[in-house]
């Protein structure tokens, strides 16, 4: 009963509308029903309640209020265009071929999906700073950290498609990828809580990049290049929230593999880690709900480096056929690489209402 308390005390003036046609707080349009009745926000609800959703999505629901009847709140309800169908039905496949754990160049066709921004830094000038990952031909799925305005980066542009960055063309044992294409971005959307909660800089470390223009497909290399962010991650892998079960995560990208030099790398590395808490607990103390982050590695060597913020953590069914985007790297270790500690990443299926939320066609 606290929520629809609340919920009416937030309202300034509400009219009873029932039935009638609405726009959502992302600019789709909707239908005014009851609360109960929209699956997408009676869920935020439930899941508020049983306390696995942060207080802040409360911002969804207040937002998504249309009018009242009988004192109880309706809420604009997304019709056909609903954020969940913004979300390819084919993703999530790759032609990964290395299973070699620990710090090694990834194959061309491996990680189809993960991309790497390009940013402008007072007194340094233009580079890339760190990695991304995509989930549409028009969102890319990044850290808060690396495209906040306290980053130090203006974000020039997402280049998808690379894998070597000294070279034009990237070819391997007679397949060529076309030119990487670079992106210009003309939305960064940072989560409202971001830098909001005290004694913990990296909470809510999650951010969408929505490109100017659709990314070009090319069957031929962005076949199936983006990953849903938890495509039936709990139906096929029995994964719900932190729940990991001790599984490995891939994370792929071009930061440094040296922590006290931080030089990108020219080829994408990639590396297989542990995920679990086992040497994270001292991590875990800054985040008001341990939900908000899983860690992974833990073992002298193998880990996520500077450069590498942004990028994607990784799990796959047991066939290796499909894949599935459950971390953001965020934080890690002084010294990355060090045995006994982990890397943080920001959990994906955790926020999934708020990613919803915020795509458009």
């Amino acid at each position: 009963m606290w929520v629809w308390s609340l919920l009416f005390m937030l309202l300034v003036a509400a009219v009873s509308a029932q039935n009638s046609n609405c726009r959502t707080p992302s600019g789709s349009a909707g239908v005014c029903i009851p609360t109960d009745e929209c699956p997408e926000l009676f869920n935020l609800l439930q899941r508020i309640r049983a306390g696995t959703e942060p207080r802040s999505s409360l911002t969804i629901l207040k937002q998504s209020i249309c009018g009242f009847v009988n004192n109880k709140p309706n809420s604009c309800c997304p019709l056909t265009s609903k954020p969940r169908d913004l979300l390819p039905e084919v993703c999530g496949v790759s032609a990964l071929t290395e299973k070699i754990i620990g710090g090694t160049d990834a194959s061309l066709l491996d990680w189809p999906w993960i991309v790497i921004l390009r940013g402008r830094e007072p007194g340094v000038g233009s580079r890339f700073f760190c990695g991304g990952t995509l989930i549409s031909d028009r969102y890319v799925l990044t850290a808060a950290h690396c495209v906040h305005s306290s980053s130090g980066f203006e974000l020039e542009y997402v280049r998808a498609g690379e894998y070597d960055l000294s070279r034009d063309m990237d070819c391997e044992k007679g397949k060529c990828r076309k030119e990487p294409q670079d992106m210009r971005v003309e939305n960064i959307i940072v989560h409202e809580e971001y830098l909001k909660v005290r004694g913990c800089n990296r909470c809510h470390d999650i951010a969408l990049l929505r490109l100017a223009q659709p990314l070009i497909m090319d069957p031929g290399q962005y076949r199936d290049a983006h990953i849903h962010p938890s495509r039936s991650l709990e139906q096929d892998l029995n994964i719900t929230d932190r729940n990991f079960n001790n599984r490995f995560g891939w994370a792929a990208g071009w930061g440094t593999i040296d922590p006290t030099k931080p030089v990108f790398r020219s080829v994408l590395q990639h590396i297989l880690l542990p995920i679990s808490d086992e040497f994270c607990g001292r991590l875990l103390n800054d985040y008001p709900d341990k939900n908000m982050v899983v860690c992974a590695g833990g073992e002298a060597g193998k880990d996520t480096c500077r450069g590498d913020s942004g990028g994607p953590l990784i799990v796959s069914n047991p066939q290796v056929t499909r894949f599935y985007l459950v971390g953001i790297v965020s934080k890690g270790p002084r010294f990355c690489g060090t045995e006994r500690s982990q890397g943080v990443y920001t959990n994906v299926n955790h926020y999934m209402p708020w990613i919803l939320q915020h795509l458009r066609p």
